[in-house]
């Protein structure tokens, strides 16, 4: 289940709320404290980890994240690669199954856009 978690402020972007659980992130985006201007979900980060993004000037895009683990002795810093197509109808269940105690007005924003998000 998503729960919120103190998210670190990031010099010259919008403010930011930060939820996650065990398979999922969500960062939201504010230009105030009751307008979304974007938000970025990772999905299946006990697999094959992807993140998909909605922002208002860019719109969407679609990631899967390249955990840069060479060896077990070498960890590098993940970084989002072009991902491939995006499985909405899975990410739209398995949002709206883990995402029922975050803010209800985050919740409804981000299922609805996700319901919108091209395949």
């Amino acid at each position: 289940m998503l729960q919120e978690v103190s998210a670190t402020q990031v010099e010259h972007e919008p403010s930011r709320r930060w939820f996650t659980d065990e398979d999922l992130d969500l960062v939201v985006w504010f230009s105030d404290p009751d307008s979304i201007v974007g938000f970025q979900l990772s999905y299946d980060r006990r697999g094959a980890e992807q993140a998909v993004t909605w922002t208002t000037d860019r719109g969407w895009e679609h990631f899967r994240v390249d955990a840069g683990e060479e060896t077990p002795k070498k960890n590098l810093t993940p970084i989002l690669v072009s991902g491939g197509s995006f499985p909405r109808e899975q990410v739209v269940v398995g949002f709206a199954e883990s995402s029922g105690a975050i803010d209800p007005a985050v919740r409804a924003f981000v299922l609805q856009r996700l319901r919108e998000a091209p395949l």
